[in-house]
């Protein structure tokens, strides 16, 4: 009886990262809305993630010293934990990289992911940082 409790116990105190997600949660549209300090400007994110693990982002920030807009297409991938995006082509013009984002949460109609450090070396926004999207 106190080896099956032990492995119960053990389950229970698994860490947050071991979670399995469901990838397939991910696909369709997606819509974010925050505050971008470093730019003191409104960021705003629609995202389609399709289910042949391409991607097509549209991304725009508005604030009183500072607008863009940037649009991004590529491959995502969902494994261990993490989201990334292998971008291929960046306002129309080819690129090769990719973001990496922690999976927090990862719901039907809501996922949380976070920047990880290697995303912060390109990033002209605030990171770290923790965006929250939801299903459109």
């Amino acid at each position: 009886m106190g080896f099956i409790t032990a492995v119960l116990l053990s389950l229970l105190v698994q860490p947050v990262f071991a979670q399995a997600w469901n990838c397939d949660d991910f696909i369709g549209d997606w819509k974010f809305e925050g505050d971008d300090y470093n730019m003191s400007a409104q960021r705003t994110v629609l995202a389609t993630f399709l289910a042949d693990r391409t991607f097509y982002v549209d991304m725009w920030h508005e604030g009183q010293n500072s607008q863009g807009r940037e649009v991004q297409t590529g491959r995502w991938q969902c494994k261990d934990g993490l989201q990334t995006l292998h971008i291929d082509a960046l306002n129309g013009f080819a690129v090769n990289y990719s973001d990496v984002y922690e999976i927090m949460e990862l719901m039907p109609v809501y996922f949380r992911i976070s920047s990880t450090p290697e995303n912060c070396d390109r990033a002209g926004s605030d990171c770290p940082t923790t965006y929250e999207y939801f299903r459109q």
